[in-house]
Parts: C-alpha cells; structure tokens; sequence
C-alpha cells in the first residue's frame, strides 16, 4: 500500500508542474516589409500664374507605374483615380496673395441643419501649419476644381463641373478614373488639364454662354459658373488628389473599371412645339395649355431650354413616362435639369420623379418617388434652369425593367414643371 501512494503523489506533482514549463516558452516572428508608392508623378504642383476671364489653358500630368512596381514581378495592374478637393492657404493682402510652402487639403464635412432634413457642408481646413502673422489669414482658397479639366487616353471630366455633391448626407465625389497594366504595356497615362477662367459678378463678356457651352455644352446654364465680384484678384486653388484603389498579383490581371454607358438620352428635340412627345407616354389632352415638347422660341414663363432646344413642360397634376430596360447594369444614375413656375405655391405645388416596379404608364404598381422639386422655391422661384441634376437610383431596381415618371403634383392649371436634358447612365457589372 505504501508503494501505491507514493506513486500517485509522485504523478500529481508532475502533472502540476508541466504548465509552468509551457508558461515561459517564447517564439518570435520577425516581420518586415519595405513600403513603397505604386505610382509616379512627374508634377507635385501646376501652376497656371495669373490669368483672365475666359482664357482657356492647359498643362500635363503624367501619371506612371513607379519604378520599384515595374521591377516587382509579383504585382501586374493598378487602379486608381483623381478626385478634385478644396485647397487651403494661409493668405495675405485680401487674398490676393499666399504662402505656396505651407497649404493643407481641405475636408468636406456634412452637417443636418438644426430640425431639417437639410444637409449643409463646409469645409474643414484643421490647424495652420505654422504660426500667422500680422495680417494673414488661415482658410480654404475659392474653388478653382470648378473649372479644370482632366482629359485622359480613355477618360475626362470637362471644365465647367461638380466636384462633389451631397447625397443621403454623404459626399459624392466626381472623380476621374485611371488603369495602368505591365501585361499590357501600358504603364503610363498623360492628362491634359485644363482650366477654363471664369468671369466675375456682371462683368463678364457678352459670348459668356458661348464660352461655357464651347467647353461644356452640358453645362448651361452658364450664370451658375460665374464667381462673385468680390473675389476678382484672389489666389484661387484645388488640390489634384490621385489615389491608388487595387493593385492586382501577376497572373491575376483586375479588368479596369466599368466605363459608364448611357442606357437613355432625351433632350426632346427642337424645332416647332411637339404636342406628342416621342418615347414617352402622357397624361394630358395634347393642347397648348397641357404637357407638350416647348418650343425654344417661346416667351414668358416658357423660356428656352439649357441646351437651346425644346424641352417637356408638364401641366398641372399630369406626367410623362417611359419603361425602361436596366438589364445587365447594377449602378444606375439618372440626370436632367428642371425648373418650375412662379405661380406655384410653397410647399405644396411639386414636381415628382418617380419610378414603377410594375404595372404600366396608366396604372403603375410599386411606385415610389426619387425626388420631390418644390416648383416655387429652387431656382430663383421657378424662373431659372436648375443646374445639372444627379440621382443615384435605389439597388432595388439596378438590372431590371421599371418604369420613370416625372409627374406635376400641383393642384392648380397654370403651375408647370418643366425637364430637359433627361440620361440614365449605367455601369455593366
């Protein structure tokens, strides 16, 4: 009996010790990596120095696979696009001078106004880079992104332009996309960047609209791009910001980017007033007083519209509507300009833009709206062109068959709303 015991006294302190061994065991992984820039540019600034109202310039950026990416075997292909951001300086003398060594790019920050839907933005400089002096200033330059360009191989954005805008309180950016591929030989992209000046306050030039729409002919109307008198003189900027998306391994070779693709183009003709309007269905008795293709040449409330042409004006409590096929695209965007009536009443008379999953033009099912105009309030009481309006439609109906309707949901005859220039864009998967 006393063997017995010793042994299982002798296998209980062996089984309490083992964890004490395994406590103080230690193994090191030594990991490492150099980091280096998939992309070269052959310019960290352009700077077109002082120019004049309506000069149109140009300078080049060439972008290329850096040379530690063109001699790693491992990686084949690069993504990668330019974004146009807000760009801030400390200035002096009014503006009318800065300190080219020490600006920052600017951060579009989206707020709600106080008990509104409303969203806001401004633009977040953070500190000055270095102390101010006596009579300087600290903050975002006026925009210059508004009127450069950037033209490439396959791609370009035309002067005259967005940057960003403002969707369900997230910052949409109009960016520029680039691809460069050693597979393919392509390891550099040149842009042509322009800049198209602007004029200010009422002292631009009589061709003004010319000018714009030489440019950009989607970019009427051309007062939307015409700067403040108070700020002729002043340093303006924009920060070019090219950024990296994916870089692929050999061997696994990422497509470039969908290029979008327009799946429908409507800017309803010119010419004569049309009571029919061609591929789209109506609600309406065909007349003067009802919704109808608008001549350009009409007076009054019925101005021509941003592209010189016609354009649909809708007629109190009616629509117009077309099906539409999206098959094979899942990111749809739909674009037009609007404007109302200064007849209309505020909040209540507007302008609809819906879409149908179903049903037909006369007796739709699952309509929901995109967007609701209020036909007195933007632009300038109904009296102006809106400028160029971008909705990004819901997944729901990316790659499908629905139907769109513009629709006047105002109770009285004499209130109008009024289309041009209607797209949808896709992009195939």
């Amino acid at each position: 009996m006393r063997k017995i015991f010793l042994g299982l006294l002798l296998l209980v302190g062996a089984l309490a010790i083992l964890p004490l061994f395994a406590a103080f065991e230690v193994h090191v992984v030594n990991v490492t990596a150099k980091i280096e820039n998939a992309l070269s540019l052959t310019a960290e600034a352009l700077d077109f120095g002082t120019v004049f109202p309506q000069e149109h310039l140009a300078q080049q950026l060439d972008i290329a696979l850096s040379s530690s990416f063109l001699a790693e075997p491992r990686v084949d292909d690069v993504n990668y696009f330019i974004r146009q951001k807000p760009k801030c300086a400390i200035t002096s003398n009014d503006g009318t001078s800065f300190d080219p060594e020490n600006t920052v790019t600017g951060q579009v920050i989206v707020n709600r106004e106080n008990n509104t839907s409303n969203s806001v933005t401004r633009i977040d400089c953070g500190p000055p880079p270095r102390d101010l002096r006596e009579g300087e200033s600290w903050g975002v330059l006026p925009s210059l992104c508004e009127y450069l360009s950037k033209t490439g191989e396959e791609n370009e954005l035309l002067s005259f332009h967005k940057p960003w805008q403002v969707e369900n309180s997230q910052v949409v950016w109009n960016d520029t996309r680039g691809y460069l591929a050693k597979s393919t030989n392509d390891i550099s992209d040149t842009w042509t960047i322009d800049l198209a000046v602007p004029c200010f306050g009422g002292y631009c030039a009589q061709d003004w609209e010319d000018f714009v729409r030489r440019i950009n002919a989607g970019a009427l109307p051309a007062e939307q791009w015409v700067q403040p008198a108070e700020n002729e003189h002043k340093i303006f900027g924009c920060d070019l910001w090219v950024e990296v998306t994916g870089v692929s391994q050999a061997g696994w070779v990422t497509p470039p980017p969908a290029e979008p693709v327009t799946i429908f183009s409507d800017d309803f003709g010119t010419g004569d007033t049309a009571n029919d309007i061609p591929d789209w269905d109506e609600e309406g008795d065909d007349n003067a007083s009802s919704t109808l293709a608008r001549a350009p040449t009409a007076t009054g409330n019925n101005t021509a519209s941003p592209d010189g042409g016609r354009f649909a004006r809708i007629g109190s409590g009616e629509w117009i509507c077309r099906p539409v096929n999206a098959t094979g695209f899942n990111v749809l965007m739909l674009q037009y300009y609007w404007r109302g009536d200064n007849d209309a009443e505020n909040d209540s008379d507007l302008g609809l833009v819906e879409y149908a999953t179903g049903g037909t033009c006369d007796s739709p099912t699952g309509l929901t709206a995109l967007v609701a105009h209020e036909l007195d309030d933007d632009p300038a009481a109904g009296e102006e062109w809106s400028s160029w309006q971008s909705i990004n439609l819901p997944d729901a109906i990316d790659g499908t068959a629905f139907l769109l309707r513009f629709r006047n949901a105002a109770t009285a005859n004499e209130e109008d709303f009024r289309v041009d220039d209607v797209v949808l864009i896709g992009l195939a998967p």
